[in-house]
């Protein structure tokens, strides 16, 4: 009875040693997976667009760069004017440019 038990025993440890080692090895896999999507993939985005000569702010962690956006668009929709507008690239793509492109539509409403 006692080696029945002995054996049980060491069955029941190394059970839970597989146990935690899987559940030790999801944790490690699920950090590295967050830290690409949050950290690593959206620093190689950024970089491939400083290549190109596209600049822009660094994004905040929680909320990116919505507050940003949302007073260029509100600078812009102060700005226009309801007649016909060419320049239409600057107010679609307004996030990109950012000051930049609220300045060109100034320069375009002097004009």
């Amino acid at each position: 009875m006692n080696k029945m038990s002995g054996q049980m025993e060491a069955v029941v440890l190394l059970t839970l040693k597989v146990l935690l080692t899987v559940v030790l090895g999801g944790f490690i896999r699920l950090f590295v997976h967050l830290f690409n999507v949050l950290m690593s993939k959206p620093q190689r985005l950024r970089l491939k667009l400083r290549r190109q000569g596209i600049k822009g702010s660094l994004p905040l962690l929680f909320v990116g760069n919505i507050p940003q956006m949302k007073r260029i668009q509100l600078q812009l929709q102060s700005t226009t004017s309801p007649h016909l507008s060419h320049d239409w690239p600057y107010t679609v793509f307004s996030f990109i440019g950012g000051e930049q492109n609220a300045n060109h539509c100034d320069d375009a409403e002097d004009s």
